[in-house]
């Protein structure tokens, strides 16, 4: 299976680089499953169980604590990174560290209200990135 997801990867990588784009946020749960292999459940269509943040060179999943144990089994090729308080006040943190200036995510699967929470703590915690629907 690790195999595979490596696959998957690399094809999706290009995809981003001739799309210009140097960070990729996946919040759809069949997807999460099809890129890292994390099987975790949304319960609510605002609330993710995780969160995958791929670069060329970096591949994050972020989830809470309730599924810390299963991502770090199910999702051997990604960093795992356990928020606390929620995806929108961890963002800021991780892409930070990711020192990219696009973030691009799944139009389809993010609300209005989400993306403004996302893009107020992101302007509030002075992280230039700029996010962008795929």
């Amino acid at each position: 299976m690790e195999k595979s997801i490596k696959n998957k990867l690399m094809l999706l990588r290009k995809s981003l680089a001739e799309n210009k784009i140097d960070t990729f946020m996946v919040l759809i749960e069949e997807n999460r499953h099809y890129i890292s292999g994390f099987t975790g459940e949304d319960t609510q269509f605002d609330e993710s169980a995780g969160a995958l943040f791929i670069t060329d060179s970096k591949l994050i999943l972020a989830t809470d604590s309730r599924y810390d144990q299963q991502a770090k089994n199910e999702a051997p090729l990604f960093k795992i990174v356990c928020h606390k308080e929620g995806l929108a006040k961890e963002l800021p943190n991780i892409v930070d560290k990711l020192s990219k200036k696009w973030l691009g995510f799944e139009s389809v699967r993010m609300s209005c209200k989400q993306y403004n929470k996302i893009d107020e703590e992101l302007k509030s915690s002075g992280v230039k990135v700029k996010l962008g629907f795929c």
